[in-house]
C-alpha cells in the first residue's frame, strides 16, 4: 500500500444506485470502495486534461494579445 496520505470523503447514493453498485462489484470481483475510487480517478484524469488544455489555451491567447498589442504600439511610434 502507498504511503500517500488518504483523505476521507462521503458519498450518498440512492438505494437503487447502491444496489446496482453492489451487484456490479460482485460481478467484477471488487468492492464498492475500490470501484468508486478507481472510477473517480478516471473521471478526474479525463476532466483534468480538458481543464489544463483550456487553461493553457487561455494563457497562450493572453500572450498573443500582448505581442499583438506591442506590435501595434511599435507601429504607431514609427
Amino acid at each position: 500500500m502507498s504511503d500517500e496520505k488518504r483523505v476521507g470523503r462521503t458519498v450518498r447514493l440512492t438505494a437503487d444506485i447502491n444496489q446496482r453498485l453492489i451487484e456490479l462489484c460482485e460481478h467484477l470481483g471488487t468492492n464498492p470502495n475500490a470501484y468508486l475510487v478507481n472510477e473517480i480517478g478516471k473521471a478526474i484524469a479525463r476532466d483534468e486534461v480538458a481543464f489544463r488544455a483550456t487553461r493553457q489555451t487561455q494563457g497562450m491567447m493572453e500572450l498573443l494579445q500582448g505581442i499583438a498589442q506591442g506590435a501595434q504600439e511599435g507601429s504607431e511610434d514609427a
